[in-house]
């Protein structure tokens, strides 16, 4: 992990923690087997060239576990919610500014499938799931704390103003 502060703390013996650049730093050939990550190739410039870092990485017989998320779907759930529209559509305008500043791409989950098949793997599956969150849960804070990423870039762009962030926040 670039930033591996929440992992620190770890009480497991069997787990080392490193601080890596999966882009640039070298990484062992054959040698895990579980390489994982989660919610980082959307965030990265180069998506492929991590994948196959971490594919090389596997010894014969392991796993390769790429986690991302697709925020496609994302809209109020509540359609009866007074700010409901004005939420789905600041979402849609957001995540379209984070992909086109290549900020990170929210749209990247659907495509980790067809990324995985270019790996050579024996077996490759792929899952969806639906979080369905209400402000304070800790699905709506993880999206809070992601919403941070783009702050300045909405702001600026004109896609959201203070106003409209704040209230995002809320929701």
């Amino acid at each position: 992990d670039l930033n591996p502060r929440f992992l620190e703390e770890l009480a497991e013996t069997n787990i080392t923690v490193r601080h890596h650049d999966i882009l640039n730093d070298e990484l062992e050939d054959a040698h895990y087997d579980l390489v994982h990550c989660r919610f980082l190739l959307m965030h990265l410039s180069q998506p492929q060239r991590a994948a196959e870092r971490m594919a090389n990485a596997v010894r014969h017989g392991g796993w390769l576990c790429l986690e991302e998320s697709d925020y496609r779907a994302t809209r109020a759930a509540d359609s009866s919610h007074p700010l409901a529209v004005h939420f789905t559509k600041k979402m849609r305008l957001a995540f379209d500014v984070l992909r086109t500043d290549g900020i990170m791409d929210p749209y990247f989950g659907c495509g980790v499938r067809g990324l995985v098949e270019g790996l050579d793997f024996a077996d490759v599956g792929h899952d969806g799931a639906t979080w369905i969150n209400r402000g304070g849960e800790i699905g709506a804070r993880f999206l809070q704390m992601g919403f941070a990423l783009g702050r300045e870039t909405w702001i600026a762009t004109g896609v959201l103003s203070e106003k409209d962030y704040a209230a995002l926040e809320r929701l």
